[in-house]
């Protein structure tokens, strides 16, 4: 159920804001535009030039103001100055102006059409930021632009080819989705998420990742080159991210191999508030893995805040564990209703599946209602899964519900789930070539071969069965009293009372 997130299909255009003028970063702003160090004299200076029109100094004054340096601090006065700026066609002066509009800062009312227009202007004189600005603008329809991809895309294109590396992700992110006009291509697309990650972009670093963990883009697979770029941003705090490494660690070959680390990085992301980790981390504690002390109170924790977060895989595990009172919880059969319906409704097979027993059978104060149950069987079967494939098997083995018996229709069920390695449909198989069931032949090897697969993974009823063969000289076998006792003693350690009862009887005999 663990597998690494893949964001890139995801497009992750932001703008590019010039934030840091709201939240005081004193040096540098994300864009790149840096405030001198310079002795108050110079200041002196720069504020006199500035108001004699020096265009050049008004931005650099606006900066100061903007981020606080030498106690100037007012976004108005920086809005003052950015605007004599912009005014004057400075083009970083325009991208800042357009960034108070944008966010409402200094005293202006949010105005993304004004925002816009500032963008444009410094776009239009080759400013990077400002173009990566416009083509978002134009992707979202932002500013009363009607949405526009290919504009989008010739304007992160324009940002990119100067090196811009918000940029070139989002270029790899057109490619690799073929928007904008871009026809789908994994190889350019590879490309420009390279060119980004060099730079440390996080989430082209991601992308990076994700190429080398499925092989897009020309790539052969290449788990360690995966784990080297999902690492980098995990170590900047990126949870989605550190759930990649983690999953990576449980899940790779063995040279990557390392549940410590796993548990390690999953935590990582858990506290983070990731549901997917926090899942994981659930089922570590669930199984002691990871270096873990084995704790159900504490898997049940995890579970509950990824379950509060809408994650499937948690409510369910919520759900099983009220329904086997784990965790310290006491067995609530309408509880483990609740939590298994949530995670059903959200697609999850094995919800599904276990959503149509408790309709089956009455439980959580539900009525036996044989039509629901069949329905969330064949939504779970539909999807996979092996127990939900076998128990609409069943039904229509018994022409349960509204369906009529139909014998090859389960046995196609039955076959579907027992490839999967499901034990119950397994014997199942094995009963219909015993009986010539669902259009089958008679056949005891075949019988026998099925009856083996599930008996040799602790199915203790096909156990029982082996050693009835065995006892009887049934399935083509000659009989074999040892063996039959091997097997009956396997199934009756597991309480199987037919197994119990046969061997009592060998005994007396």
């Amino acid at each position: 159920m663990k597998k690494p997130i893949q964001r890139t299909a995801l497009k992750l255009l932001e703008l590019v804001l010039a934030a840091s003028l709201s939240v005081g970063h004193a040096e540098t702003f994300p864009t790149g535009q840096v405030v001198p160090n310079v002795n108050a004299e110079e200041l002196k200076q720069l504020r006199l030039s500035g108001e004699k029109g020096n265009a050049t100094d008004q931005y650099k004054l606006g900066m100061f103001y903007g981020v606080g340096r030498d106690g100037l601090k007012g976004e108005a006065e920086a809005l003052k100055w950015f605007r004599k700026s912009a005014d004057q066609g400075y083009a970083m002066a325009q991208y800042n102006l357009g960034c108070f509009y944008a966010n409402g800062l200094g005293g202006l009312v949010k105005d993304e059409a004004e925002a816009l227009k500032w963008f444009r202007k410094s776009a239009d004189q080759g400013y990077a930021v400002a173009q990566f600005n416009l083509g978002a603008y134009y992707d979202s329809g932002l500013g009363g632009l009607v949405k526009d991809q290919v504009e989008a895309a010739k304007w992160l294109r324009k940002s990119a080819e100067q090196g811009f590396a918000v940029a070139q992700f989002n270029v790899g992110v057109y490619y690799a989705n073929g928007l904008g006009g871009f026809s789908k291509d994994e190889v350019e697309a590879l490309k420009w998420f390279r060119r980004s990650a060099d730079q440390g972009l996080g989430n082209a670093q991601f992308s990076l990742g994700v190429f080398y963990a499925n092989g897009q883009g020309g790539l052969h697979k290449d788990e360690a080159e995966a784990l080297k770029w999902y690492r980098k941003p995990a170590e900047q705090g990126d949870s989605v991210a550190q759930y990649n490494v983690g999953v990576i660690y449980e899940k790779a070959q063995a040279g990557l191999k390392n549940d410590v680390e796993a548990a390690k990085w999953y935590r990582k992301s858990a506290e983070r508030g990731y549901a997917l980790a926090q899942h994981n981390l659930g089922l570590f504690y669930a199984t002691g893995l990871g270096g873990l002390n084995k704790d159900e109170a504490e898997a049940v924790r995890w579970y509950r805040r990824a379950a509060e977060q809408n994650n499937a895989l948690a409510q369910f595990a919520i759900g099983y564990s009220y329904a086997k009172s784990l965790g310290g919880l006491t067995r609530d059969d309408a509880e483990a209703l609740k939590w298994y319906r949530k995670a059903a409704e959200q697609g999850l097979a094995v919800a599904e599946n276990s959503l149509g027993l408790f309709y089956a059978s009455g439980k959580g104060g539900l009525d036996v209602d044989e039509v629901e149950a069949l329905k969330w069987f064949r939504k779970s079967a539909g999807q996979g899964h092996a127990l939900g494939q076998y128990n609409l098997g069943r039904f229509y083995a018994l022409g349960q519900a509204w369906l009529k018996r139909d014998e090859a229709e389960a046995l196609r069920w039955f076959r579907s789930s027992a490839e999967q390695g499901e034990a119950l449909a397994q014997r199942a198989i094995g009963i219909y070539y015993a009986k010539g069931l669902g259009g089958l032949n008679k056949d005891e090897v075949e019988s026998l071969r099925w009856y083996r697969k599930a008996a040799e993974q602790g199915y203790a009823v096909a156990q029982h069965d082996l050693g009835n063969c065995y006892q009887y000289g049934l399935c083509g076998l000659a009989k074999d009293e040892a063996e039959a006792i091997r097997w009956y003693r396997l199934s009756a350690a597991q309480g199987n009372v037919e197994a119990k009862a046969a061997l009592f009887w060998l005994k007396l005999h």
